[in-house]
């Protein structure tokens, strides 16, 4: 009996952390994205009425938005303020920077499953099975939560800014691909000849 109770108090000494690890992870709430102004932004470009904006993300802002200070790609959020009286397009594709594929994003930010599957081997007397349940189950929801929140949040294959709206996005690029100036264009939707281009400072 007594030798037991000493398995039981020491699996929940080595169990505790685990789960204050585990429960951090799985802290994951969507924040929304606020459009950036000429004095959040770190550099912004202006084209007959339309001013396009950047800020990159610190290790604050990514612990804000992804419960996760560092990251393997390098976020920026980017702010498209449409004043003028023609509807625009963007697509990744009119960005002169390579963007992470979202999927590799979602990887990165996503929690590892295998504290969740720890939990199956951690002797509690049956409980075991009972957490490593929950936390897997609750991992599962992190992910969809992630992914869904990501999907909103960086730019789809096609998105139209109408006249007179903002539209913000967050890029995702690799160190790797990192330039000190961003180019990019925005097209104007009822006429394909007619373009805006930007330049912006990534520094």
């Amino acid at each position: 009996m007594f030798r037991s109770k000493y398995i039981y108090i020491a699996s929940m000494i080595v169990l505790l952390p685990l789960l204050g690890g585990c429960g951090k992870s799985l802290q994951y709430n969507p924040q929304a994205i606020h459009h950036l102004n000429s004095v959040s932004a770190d550099s912004h470009d202006t084209k007959n009425d339309v001013t396009v904006l950047i800020k990159r993300f610190d290790s604050q802002m990514n612990e804000h938005f992804f419960n996760k200070p560092n990251l393997k790609t390098v976020p920026y959020q980017l702010t498209v303020n449409n004043q003028s009286t023609d509807d625009l397009t963007l697509s990744s594709e009119q960005i002169n920077i390579p963007l992470e594929p979202l999927n590799k994003i979602k990887a990165d930010i996503t929690p590892s499953f295998g504290r969740s599957v720890g939990m199956f081997f951690i002797p509690l007397g049956g409980l075991n099975l009972i957490v490593g349940g929950i936390y897997t189950y609750n991992q599962f929801k992190t992910k969809d939560r992630i992914s869904n929140d990501l999907t909103q949040k960086t730019i789809p294959e096609f998105i139209n800014i109408p006249a007179g709206k903002k539209f913000s996005t967050i890029l995702f690029i690799n160190p790797t691909s990192l330039r000190p100036r961003m180019c990019m264009n925005l097209v104007q939707s009822d006429n394909q000849n007619k373009v805006y281009d930007f330049n912006l400072s990534l520094c």
